[in-house]
C-alpha cells in the first residue's frame, strides 16, 4: 500500500464515525415515503444550502430504499460530476421519467455534498429528468460501494435494477435506452 493510500484509508477511519453520526441525526428527516428531505435536515448534516435537493447516501441507504421501494421496482444509478459517459446518460434517465414516470429513478453522485453546488450545475446543464438525487455522505466511500455491491469497484457509471422482488440486475458503464425499455417491459412498468 502506498503511503497516500495509507493516509487516505487512516483518514477515512478516522473521519468515517463523524460522517456517520451527522447522517445518523438526520435519519427520519426524510417525509413518509422517504423521498424527500424535511426542511433543516441538510443543515443537520452539515450540507450547503444550496445542495436542498440532495439526499445523503451512505451504507444504510440501500436497505432504506428497498424498504421504501418494497414490492415496487427501482433503479439506482451512480454517477459523478468528473465521468462523461455519467454526462451522457442523464439524456436516457430524462427519456426513462418521461415514459415511465411512475419508475422512480434514484441517481448518486459519488462526490461529495460540499460539490453541491457543482453538481447542482451538472443537473441544470444536463437535466436527468424528475429523479430522486443523492450523494454520498460517507468520507470513507469503499464502505458504502461495499454496502451496495460488495464486488463493486468504483468503476462509473455503475446502474443496478431492482424488479418487483428486488432481484438484481446490475450494469457497469453506460447503459443504453433500448436495453432500459426492454427491462422495463420485463418488470411490467407501464409507459404513460
Amino acid at each position: 500500500m502506498s503511503r497516500r493510500n495509507f493516509i487516505l484509508k487512516t483518514l477515512g477511519y478516522i473521519l468515517a464515525p463523524l460522517a456517520a453520526l451527522r447522517v445518523q441525526g438526520a435519519q427520519g428527516a426524510q417525509d413518509s415515503h422517504g423521498t424527500h428531505p424535511v426542511p433543516g435536515a441538510k443543515r443537520a448534516l452539515g450540507v450547503p444550502s444550496h445542495a436542498a435537493e440532495l439526499l445523503p447516501f451512505d451504507a444504510n441507504s440501500l436497505a432504506s430504499l428497498r424498504k421504501t421501494h418494497a414490492g415496487r421496482p427501482f433503479v439506482l444509478a451512480f454517477w459523478s460530476l468528473h465521468c462523461e459517459p455519467c454526462r451522457d446518460e442523464m439524456a436516457e434517465w430524462n427519456a426513462v421519467k418521461r415514459r415511465h414516470p411512475s419508475l422512480p429513478v434514484i441517481l448518486v453522485s459519488t462526490d461529495t455534498p460540499s460539490d453541491g453546488r457543482m453538481i447542482e450545475t451538472f443537473f441544470a446543464k444536463y437535466p436527468p429528468g424528475a429523479v430522486q438525487k443523492w450523494v454520498f455522505a460517507d468520507a470513507f466511500t469503499e464502505r458504502v460501494r461495499y454496502a451496495v455491491d460488495k464486488s463493486w469497484r468504483g468503476e462509473l457509471p455503475k446502474s443496478y435494477f431492482f424488479d418487483a422482488a428486488h432481484k438484481i440486475e446490475a450494469k457497469s458503464g453506460r447503459v443504453n435506452r433500448t436495453w432500459i425499455e426492454a427491462w422495463a417491459a420485463r418488470v411490467s412498468t407501464k409507459p404513460q
